[in-house]
């Protein structure tokens, strides 16, 4: 990992470290992700959690396939720009 770059627990649990549940995102990222987190817990607004929810995993999946891509041509991953999953958001919902 470069230092600008921060693992999201996925279930929020800290303490779980299984490679499905970590996600690596810039450190403004990870501050909104986690914001984004607890104001789902806070509203229990199920729509937008459920937007949410497919949101993010098309972003994992994109990930997971950016890093397999890059293992098989032999590179390093370099990851998104910081600030990226929140521009996604942004266009994909308003």
């Amino acid at each position: 990992m470069r230092k600008d770059e921060e693992i999201n627990h996925k279930d929020r649990d800290k303490r779980n470290f299984w490679f499905t549940n970590l996600f690596v995102v810039g450190s403004a990222d990870h501050g909104w992700i986690s914001a984004k987190q607890s104001h789902f817990m806070r509203h229990l607004d199920a729509r937008e959690k459920a937007r949410w929810d497919t949101f993010m995993a098309e972003q994992e999946t994109q990930q997971a396939t950016e890093i397999a891509r890059a293992k098989s041509e032999g590179v390093p991953w370099t990851g998104r720009p910081d600030g990226a999953l929140r521009q996604a958001w942004e266009e994909t919902n308003g």
